[in-house]
Parts: C-alpha cells; sequence; structure tokens
C-alpha cells in the first residue's frame, strides 16, 4: 500500500496551524501533577518557541487542567493505566508535553499550567494504536481551573454504524486534465469506532474509490492522512469516532480529452445531499442521476451546482459524463494552475458551511455550536482566509518579497486568531 497525499480535516489531530501562526511568547513549564494523585509523572518535555520582535506582552497566570480519560463504550475495558498526554501549543506551534498515568478512575491533575491567550491545550490518549484527544481548549487567563476530558472507544468493522452526511465533488479542468476535489462527512451513530479491521486499527477506516490512472494531490499538512491501494481505492486511516462530524478531503487529478465518463460507487448509507459542482468556463455535466439545481460565483468563476435526484442505497452507481466545452486560451492554463488548488478548497468548504482555517479547533466549535447560515462578511473567518490565499499565491507566484509576505501574513493570523476566540466567548 502506498501513502497518499492528502489532506486532514479531524478533530484528533491538532493542526495549530499553518494558517494561524503568528502570535508568540517564552514558553514556561507545562506545570505539575497533583501531590495528592495516585497516578504517576512521567518526565515532560518542552520546546522553546521564537518570539516575534515587538511583540507586545501577553496576559498569562497559573492554574490547574484536570480532567478523566472515559471510557466511551459500554462494557468496555477498564481505562486503567492509560497515559493521559497534555499538549500545549503556542501559536509558532511549539509544543510542551507532560505525561501522566491514570488509575482506576481514570483521573488526571496538572497543577501550575501556565495559561496564556496565545495558547491552545489537548489531552491525548493513546489505545490500540489510536490516538484518542480531548477537545482543544484556548488559553483564558481569567479561567484558571480548565477542564479536558477524553473519551476512549473499542473498535467495530460493522460499516452499518456509518454515513454519509454531506458528499460534494468539485470539478475543475487543468492542464494536466481534470481536477476532482472530494469534501465528505460522515458521522457514527453507534459507541464504537469504525475501523475497517477491527483487530487492526492499522489499516484505516472508510474508503473511496478513485480512477486507477488518477494523481493523487497535497493540500496541505498531513501527507499520510489516506492510504492508496493498486486497485483504485483511497482509505482514510483515522477511524470514525461517535458523535463527531469525520470530515474527509481529497483530490485528484485525472487526464481527460474531450469526455470523462465518472462513476460513483455507494458504499455507505447516505443521509445527506450528494452534490457535484460543476466549473462553468469549461466543462459541463450530463447525467440522468443529478439535476441541476443552482449556480455560484466564486473569485470570478461560475459553478453549475447538481444535486442526486433520487433516493440511494448502498450498492448502487452513480454515473456521469463530463465534457470539455472550451479548452483553455494560450497562458491561461498556467495562470489558473498556480492557484486553482486554493480557489476550488475555498468554493467548497464555504459552499458547505465549513470553516476551513488549517486548524482543527474552529471545526470542532462549529460542529458542536451551530449557527445559522449567513452571508460573508468582508472581516469574516472566511474572508481572512481567502485573503491569506491570496497572499500566499501571489509570493509563490514572485510578486512580492519575503519580508512583505511574512509580515502581512502575521498580521492576517492574528485577526484570524482573535477572531476565532472572540466568536468562542460569544457561545
Amino acid at each position: 500500500m502506498n501513502r497518499v497525499s492528502g489532506t486532514i480535516l479531524f478533530g484528533l489531530t491538532l493542526l495549530i496551524l499553518s494558517a494561524c501562526t503568528g502570535l508568540a511568547g517564552e514558553p514556561e513549564i507545562v506545570g505539575s501533577l497533583n501531590s495528592e494523585s495516585t497516578s504517576q509523572e512521567t518526565t515532560p518535555t518542552q520546546v522553546d518557541a521564537t518570539p516575534i520582535a515587538n511583540a507586545a506582552p501577553i496576559e498569562e497566570t497559573l492554574g490547574t487542567l484536570s480532567g478523566h480519560i472515559i471510557q466511551g463504550t459500554e462494557g468496555g475495558p477498564s481505562v486503567e493505566d492509560l497515559e493521559a498526554v497534555l499538549h500545549i501549543y503556542d501559536t509558532q506551534f511549539s509544543e510542551q508535553v507532560a505525561e501522566y498515568i491514570v488509575g482506576p478512575d481514570g483521573a488526571f491533575e496538572y497543577e501550575e499550567v501556565v495559561i496564556r491567550s496565545d495558547y491552545a491545550y489537548l489531552m491525548t490518549v493513546q489505545k490500540d494504536d489510536v490516538r484518542f484527544s480531548s477537545q482543544i481548549m484556548a488559553g483564558d487567563p481569567s479561567n484558571t481551573n480548565m477542564v479536558l476530558d477524553v473519551i476512549v472507544y473499542e473498535a467495530t468493522d460493522d460499516a452499518a454504524v456509518v454515513s454519509m452526511t454531506s458528499y460534494a465533488t468539485q470539478l475543475s479542468l487543468t492542464e494536466q486534465g481534470l481536477n476532482v476535489i472530494k469534501v465528505i462527512t460522515m458521522e457514527n451513530n453507534s459507541d464504537h469506532m469504525y475501523v475497517r479491521d477491527a483487530d487492526d486499527p492499522s489499516k484505516g477506516s472508510v474508503s473511496f474509490s478513485v480512477p486507477t490512472d488518477a494523481t493523487l494531490e497535497v493540500f496541505h499538512t498531513d501527507p499520510d492522512r489516506y492510504i492508496s491501494s493498486d486497485d483504485g481505492l483511497v482509505t482514510d486511516t483515522q477511524p470514525v469516532l461517535p458523535g463527531v462530524t469525520h470530515y474527509i478531503l481529497f483530490s485528484y487529478t485525472v487526464p481527460m480529452n474531450e469526455t470523462l465518463t465518472m462513476e460513483q460507487p455507494i458504499t455507505y448509507t447516505v443521509d445527506g445531499p450528494i452534490a457535484y459542482y460543476v466549473e462553468t468556463e469549461h466543462l459541463a455535466l450530463e447525467s440522468s442521476d443529478f439535476n441541476k439545481i443552482d449556480e455560484q460565483a466564486f473569485n470570478g468563476n461560475i459553478y453549475d451546482i447538481y444535486e442526486v435526484n433520487t433516493a440511494l442505497e448502498t450498492g448502487q452507481s452513480l454515473q456521469l459524463d463530463v465534457h470539455v466545452i472550451a479548452p483553455f486560451a494560450n497562458g491561461q492554463a498556467a495562470a489558473v494552475e498556480n492557484n486553482h488548488n486554493r480557489q476550488i478548497l475555498a468554493l467548497i468548504l464555504v459552499l458547505f458551511g465549513i470553516l476551513f482555517t488549517g486548524t482543527t479547533i474552529y471545526f470542532t466549535w462549529r460542529e458542536r455550536h451551530p449557527r445559522p447560515q449567513k452571508a460573508i462578511a468582508e472581516n469574516a473567518p472566511q474572508a481572512i482566509m481567502q485573503q491569506i490565499a491570496e497572499l500566499d499565491a501571489l509570493f509563490e507566484a514572485g510578486n512580492i518579497d519575503e519580508a512583505a509576505y511574512q509580515k502581512q501574513r502575521s498580521a492576517l493570523k492574528i485577526q484570524l486568531m482573535q477572531m476565532m476566540k472572540n466568536d468562542s466567548d460569544t457561545l
């Protein structure tokens, strides 16, 4: 099996960040364990952050961080002797770590933890080759008693426990062929984590088919998230956990001339919309399985939106033909190729109401605290992310020097992080 270049939008992995770094400060020691606890401490490690020159002082205080490792599967084994690991990240992604072996009650507590508004706090537990995590908590010096629980689950390989709650595909023409982006959300309705093989969770979880001649591509920071096989399957290495929306995002390019026939097998229960977003300047979609329902303008391009027009059952397949209606003009392909990945990624995520910041923080927050749909303001996080993406494209194209690029990007990242924190304060 080969590792596939892909990206991860999953609550178990902390990605603070390629998009939100920018604040910094000198880190302190993580903290000491409660001396009255029966659990055992292992040696913490610390990675120093690199402070930004002339950064304003950031308020900090000392507090406690406590919680429990909770067995989420009814009848599951005791959590005794599992190791709870505290991670503290600053926004330069420097990390401080301390470990704690829990007793029969699964409790852990750290004292004298440095609490800063530019720190993020995460607890993880490794069990059966799977890393479980708590929510990610942003530091707040006014809250000196932080609580982060970690729920662990036993495994099941019964695919009936998972369902697809949305399935979006975006189609764009590039110089190399048809570029396809898949954005899928799934849910697990059981009290077990779903994996392909309950005896070996390392084999991954859900799988999706791609053409055997497809070239898979990297979006950002986790190139080992997906595994590809020679028979055209892309498998997610992360288990599908109960109670948390599971995000899947991968992309590939497949060669095409005038027409490409595509097939989409339905391998899991469908419990939400299946939609295709087709760039209209160069492509047209034809299928008896889809109806055009709308169109969407984005960055000067128009996308036709198609949705499945019938109820679907596991084992069915959707058929569609994609036609090239206008090839690229001379010189157009290179310009589009420079920026198409960011634009198409942003389009799907904005249309689906998913805020992609390069972190899992905002995904977790939005999922647990849904808000009504509304228009995107100029200073909304989506708009800030688009500005960051456009700035990245300018830098990569050589149109802006590195010093100006780093300064502008840092300012945008600080603005984005403060915006996320302000939103969470209003919950």
